[in-house]
């Protein structure tokens, strides 16, 4: 990687725990590889297909149907020496989070208990339920985040080779762990129904287990009133397309 990668810019934060903008820096991929062992340093990077690590970061066989193509947002690297803890958040997008190298431990709250239980300390000025909390996870100071105590939560751990589907809305703490930890996600806008469902039922077999990011370009201009709707109705939709994900991933 350093060898055919080295000239890379990109962005890395100088802290792996909490969330602070002002951490962020930038620096060649090569002299990250010389010191993220020995400084507490986090590569967050988003990618696209014309970036010079699309020829080795894929687009797995879940989300290479038409319907999920056409939907595609962002896709991010995460890389470090483990023991990261970011904070207690939510996103409002689709996500599938691949492990290349380490551990990941997932703490999961299903985004129909976010209100109240989940106290924001940081939210969007765009859609009110999105942001993160300062709470510790693994310390619950239960007297500033009284609800959490009744709250259900799911835990997972993704390991090398694995691929972690995260809905869009659940909040989660994540924390990566190992000498190395490398990781990819792949961000989708959500919609309240698989476009070409048909299409995509029919051409599961044939398709590849992951195709190359570079093929893929990248649907970001989600339009106003599309948003508008999706948030307007928030509380009226679950997950959508749960069984037929799960039905290409088996």
């Amino acid at each position: 990687m350093k060898n055919t990668l080295g000239e890379w810019k990109a962005k890395v934060e100088r802290t792996k725990n909490g969330y602070n903008q002002k951490s962020v820096t930038y620096m060649n991929l090569s002299q990250f590889i010389d010191v993220y062992k020995t400084e507490e340093l986090y590569l967050v990077d988003e990618l696209d297909p014309f970036h010079p690590i699309a020829d080795y970061a894929y687009i797995p066989k879940p989300l290479l149907c038409k319907g999920y193509l056409e939907h595609l947002l962002s896709v991010n690297m995460w890389f470090s020496s483990g023991n990261t803890k970011p904070v207690l958040h939510n996103d409002g997008y689709e996500n599938v989070n691949c492990v290349f190298d380490g551990r990941k431990n997932l703490v999961l709250f299903d985004k129909k208990h976010d209100v109240p239980l989940v106290t924001l300390d940081n939210n969007s000025p765009f859609a009110p339920k999105l942001g993160y909390s300062l709470v510790n996870p693994e310390k619950v100071d239960l007297y500033k985040y009284p609800a959490l105590s009744t709250m259900p939560w799911y835990s997972a751990s993704v390991n090398e080779g694995d691929c972690f589907y995260l809905p869009s809305f659940w909040f989660h703490y994540v924390h990566s762990t190992g000498s190395r930890s490398l990781a990819i996600n792949i961000w989708w806008r959500p919609t309240t129904e698989l476009y070409h469902r048909e299409e995509c039922e029919k051409s599961v077999e044939s398709l590849p287990m992951y195709e190359p990011l570079k093929k893929h370009p990248m649907n970001d201009d989600m339009k106003l009133e599309q948003a508008v709707l999706h948030y307007g109705f928030l509380e009226k939709n679950e997950t959508t397309d749960k069984s037929f994900y799960k039905a290409i991933l088996s």
